[in-house]
């Protein structure tokens, strides 16, 4: 990872671009440099520094890095400062081996119309999603080489793109979101803020949905649950040979992971309650987050704009919780062998998609109104119905009755 603010590398002119996933702000991309004899190899990055500035440890294959670039929306921050927030806010809060390594690389002048060249035809392929479609590239001087987390980055792939080898992999990858309840969450909260605002969106029945309390609750009964749900729910998996693995050592392995309190997610959870201890309600964003943990490295606040007196504008440590509150974690784990003695020190655990969020664009006063209508709707309580003077639904009754709580962190 490189911590200079300028970048040592720029993509090579003839690199051939291949789509591959697509967020709400980013396009991820494979990419290849063709040879006479038709085979995808050779360096996609040529240096723009002095040899003997150019640290170690840098990209120079198609393998194992993926090209990420950036839409063209108004939300979107340029790639050069994104990524010099990610270097000086975020990545010192981690260790190295739980992010996914990036590097800025320097674009030509080509790579963005033949990014959005690659966005189309997916499109005509039905490859990329219907919600995604008719947005493209911004333009931009530059984009970040990502490690690949995919199984496909384990067996490589030839001049036509398909992936080479056997299974020996699995790879699975979801948000965590909240993993410690909402500040501004009533005291008679019944539901984490992960599951009061699906309850709100009209998402999963009760009790059917992952609650990341449970990820973190230390309970083996919880975390089981949590890694039933979230295995169910990875389709990529029915897609390898996990059938001839044993699913429910490859489960209990997952549990061993987020029940050891060194792992990332612990982390994760500790540093969301760090940089947010007040909510997003709180008239004290203008301060950065106390802590005691002098590893913790100070982020000082934003000065807000003299133009928008309706509502505290967030500092940088509210900014930096609420990045981490939508990062999303990757998981490699090896499928073969999979037997008793396997252990979760086997997994390779790194988070990404940690942007730092921005509050322009009404992001800010967004945020407040959700966590006002979770709070005055009742959905932290679950008295949703009660509230819209609706009859209370069954699962609501029963579990009034009994005394029990959707989240039991």
């Amino acid at each position: 990872m490189l911590g200079e603010d300028l970048p040592l590398l720029e993509l090579q002119p003839e690199t051939q671009l291949q789509y591959v996933a697509e967020g709400a702000a980013n396009v991820v991309y494979r990419c290849s440099i063709p040879t006479p004899n038709g085979s995808s190899s050779g360096s996609i990055v040529s240096s723009i520094a002095a040899p003997s500035q150019t640290p170690k440890g840098l990209p120079r294959s198609t393998r194992g890095f993926l090209l990420r670039l950036r839409k063209a929306l108004p939300t979107t921050v340029p790639v050069r400062a994104s990524y010099t927030r990610f270097t000086s806010l975020i990545a010192p809060l981690f260790a190295p081996d739980h992010l996914i390594p990036q590097t800025l690389v320097k674009l030509p002048s080509s790579v963005i119309e033949t990014g959005d060249e690659c966005l189309r035809s997916a499109e005509q392929d039905g490859l990329r999603p219907h919600e995604r479609r008719g947005l493209y590239l911004a333009p931009e001087e530059h984009g970040l080489l990502v490690k690949d987390m995919t199984a496909d980055s384990v067996y490589g792939h030839d001049a036509q793109g398909k992936r080479r080898g056997q299974g020996g992999v699995v790879t699975i990858e979801f948000k965590p979101k909240w993993l410690a309840q909402s500040p501004n969450a009533p005291l008679d909260a019944r539901r984490c803020r992960t599951c009061a605002l699906r309850a709100m969106k009209g998402g999963d029945a009760v009790g059917r949905g992952l609650c990341p309390l449970d990820l973190v609750s230390g309970d083996r009964e919880r975390v089981r649950r949590a890694v039933g749900i979230i295995l169910a729910k990875e389709k990529r998996l029915r897609q390898t040979d996990i059938s001839t693995e044993s699913p429910l050592l490859l489960r209990d392995r997952l549990v061993d992971f987020f029940l050891d309190e060194s792992s990332v997610l612990h982390r994760l959870r500790k540093l969301q309650t760090r940089y947010d201890p007040d909510g997003v309600l709180s008239v004290a964003l203008f301060t950065s987050a106390s802590s005691t943990d002098t590893k913790m490295p100070p982020i000082p606040p934003v000065t807000p704009p003299s133009s928008s007196p309706s509502y505290s504008f967030p500092s940088e440590s509210f900014l930096v919780a609420t990045t981490l509150r939508d990062c999303t974690l990757f998981l490699r784990i090896p499928l073969s062998p999979i037997t008793p003695t396997s252990t979760s020190r086997d997994i390779e655990a790194r988070l990404g998609d940690l942007d730092l969020k921005s509050p322009s664009h009404g992001k800010a006063e967004y945020w407040a109104r959700i966590e006002r209508r979770l709070i005055d709707e009742g959905w932290y309580t679950g008295t949703e119905s009660m509230a819209a003077n609706q009859p209370e639904p069954l699962e609501t009754q029963e579990n009034r009755h009994e005394g029990r709580r959707w989240c039991l962190g």
